[in-house]
């Protein structure tokens, strides 16, 4: 038999581990995202104008 120990990247546990903690961070991440997302598509805000001016008529 090998006695080698297996390195640290080898085992299928590490790969679970990484995984999981891999899936819970890009979930926090477009939560994140999402929220900025949101606030900066406002009507009224910087970058979206306020519906007082959107709903005018235009002839």
């Amino acid at each position: 038999m090998n006695d080698t120990p297996l390195p640290l990247w080898a085992p299928e546990s590490f790969w679970k581990k990484t995984a999981i903690w891999v899936t819970a961070g890009s979930f926090i991440i477009l939560i994140v995202l999402t929220l900025d997302s949101l606030s900066q598509t406002n009507a009224g805000g910087k970058r979206v104008p306020a519906y007082s001016v959107i709903n005018k008529k235009i002839e």
